[in-house]
């Protein structure tokens, strides 16, 4: 079985039954926090501004976040792009650890295919996050979730470029646009409260 079949398997399991408590699962539980991708700090250079590759580099970092966390079960939330960089918003509210990780990989994973190295918030994040989770070795488990997260992203290769390229537009998607692009072409039902 592959992997995305596993996590697909895994995420229909959980519909049927739903989730248990969260103490019942042994699971972490942390707050949702927005995933920020600065490229440079405002006060370093005034003037510099993204290139129109880079930014293309950076909506679809934040499309493939947006899709992400609608792959784990969490509704959309607000998209934005500017000179500096991206964000994907979060909700504040509390999430497993486990799906904040895949959410903050996710567009790490999306950047292996333009051979960008990983650096930056997300990365430090998902390093942060799967140290706290007690693996015993960092790396591997940081590179096997590179991997997957990038095999599961490019079965919605259109749709993220979809979303990206109208960030791009526009500089800012609310979580009812990215929700509608999302439903229009994966018409699943996601987790209610969230």
């Amino acid at each position: 079985m592959s992997m995305k079949n596993f996590l697909l398997s895994q995420k229909k399991i959980k519909k049927i039954n739903g989730p248990a408590p969260s103490s019942a699962r042994g699971e972490d539980i942390m707050e949702e926090s927005d995933f920020k991708d600065l490229i440079v700090k405002k006060d370093m250079i005034e003037n510099l501004c993204l290139r129109d590759w880079a930014k293309t580099i950076v909506c679809e970092h934040e499309a493939a976040h947006a899709v992400m966390r609608w792959i784990r079960g969490y509704r959309a939330t607000k998209l934005t792009v500017n000179k500096w960089g991206g964000i994907c918003y979060g909700t504040g509210k509390k999430i497993r650890t486990d799906d904040c990780i895949w959410i903050a990989i996710a567009g790490l994973a999306w950047e292996c295919r333009y051979g960008k190295n990983f650096v930056g918030q997300d990365f430090r994040e998902a390093k942060k996050l799967i140290k706290k989770m007690g693996t015993l070795n960092l790396e591997k488990e940081f590179k096997q979730r590179i991997y997957w997260a990038y095999e599961l992203l490019s079965d919605y290769s259109e749709l993220i470029k979809r979303i990206g390229k109208r960030l791009k537009e526009s500089g800012e998607l609310s979580s009812h646009i990215i929700a509608g692009m999302i439903a229009v072409e994966n018409p699943l039902p996601q987790k209610s409260g969230d």
